[in-house]
């Protein structure tokens, strides 16, 4: 009875600690703001030596970036577009010719198909060529882009006295930082700002 007693009294204790510790913890003070544009931003610590970039939303927010990807997207999209019209044509050429099939002579037969099969051929290689030429483009709009983030990057840390600038992006080597060391918006707001006094 003695055991079952102090057992008793040590799990009062217990429950009361943990009581006790929820009830005195505190909340986390939410991140300071200001606004900027009519939206609110956090407002950096000077004082860090460590802050992040989620390069998600740089590339999305990045007027030069999204510029240069549309005129990308749209000259691609320019030149699929025509050759998907001309394998509808090819298509229509095809048709045209199985109606007229019954009435050519086997010489005649074998032309045909031999020149829907090639220009089928050129179609696909020209497809294949632009989708191609349009991944080499991008890789080098991407390219052309880390070397002006990078030198961006390296006048912005060295003004502010950060020793590092991290990826704060899914996937990026920051798992959880807090607001105050993100410094996205600063970025992208000087970004866009040199944008527009270059042009």
């Amino acid at each position: 009875m003695n055991k079952s007693f102090i057992q008793w009294g040590i799990n009062v204790l217990l429950i009361a600690g943990v009581a006790f510790a929820i009830v005195n913890q505190k909340s986390p003070e939410p991140t300071p703001t200001k606004t900027v544009s009519g939206n609110p931003r956090p407002i950096v610590d000077s004082s860090a030596k460590v802050v992040y970039v989620n390069l998600d939303t740089l590339y999305e927010h990045y007027s030069y970036y999204q510029d240069l990807l549309k005129q990308l997207t749209s000259d691609f999209n320019s030149k699929r577009n025509g050759i998907i019209a001309k394998q509808e044509q090819l298509a229509k050429k095809y048709d045209d010719y199985q109606r007229a099939a019954y009435r050519m002579t086997q010489e005649q037969i074998k032309a045909a198909e031999t020149d829907l099969l090639r220009d089928d051929e050129n179609l696909k290689r020209q497809l294949a060529s632009a989708e191609e030429q349009f991944a080499s483009n991008r890789d080098n709009l991407n390219k052309k882009l880390y070397n002006k983030l990078k030198a961006f990057f390296d006048e912005y840390r060295n003004q502010h006295g950060y020793d590092y600038i991290l990826d704060g992006s899914n996937g990026g080597p920051v798992i959880s930082g807090g607001e105050t060391l993100n410094v996205t918006w600063e970025i992208i707001d000087g970004l866009n700002k040199k944008e527009k006094e270059q042009k």
